[in-house]
């Protein structure tokens, strides 16, 4: 009786044990190279403008058809920080148009989001807002293969 306690208890142990143990996985091995994280891409709306987003803010004098260059499957983000729309009571806020796809809605919060994106072609894409195109409110996105 002794020996039967002890063989069952030794069994509940095993069975215990196995049903909480981590399960060992195969390991793969891939002769490519690694995918490398792409960086996101950010362009900001500012005095009626597209400019990069890690400048201070964007020139009323720069060129228009602000150009940002991304490679395919690149996310680009664009971002509100206008304080000149924000002091305009009529200022409908921005928004990010391209010919033949979905236009983001207006946007007027600092911060904010207005729109995202992942082009999947190369390809030269120019974008606007609705609003402001006629001011010069005009960009252009590249993106090569790599």
């Amino acid at each position: 009786m002794r020996r039967s306690r002890q063989v069952l208890v030794a069994a509940c142990g095993l069975a215990f044990a196995a049903a909480t143990s981590v399960p060992v996985l195969a390991q793969t091995h891939s002769t490519s190279a690694p995918a490398r994280a792409l960086a996101v891409k950010k362009i900001q709306a500012d005095n009626f403008r597209w400019c990069k987003a890690s400048k201070a803010s964007c020139s009323s004098t720069e060129d228009t058809n602000h150009r940002t260059h991304v490679v395919v499957g690149q996310k680009i983000k664009w971002i509100y920080r206008d304080t000149a729309c924000d002091a305009y009571s009529i200022c409908p806020g921005h928004n990010v148009t391209f010919a033949g796809r979905h236009s983001a809605g207006d946007t007027r919060m600092q911060g904010a989001v207005i729109y995202t994106t992942v082009f999947h072609k190369a390809g030269t894409y120019n974008y606007w807002c609705t609003h402001h195109k006629s001011e010069g409110m005009t960009g252009r996105i590249v993106v090569t293969k790599s």
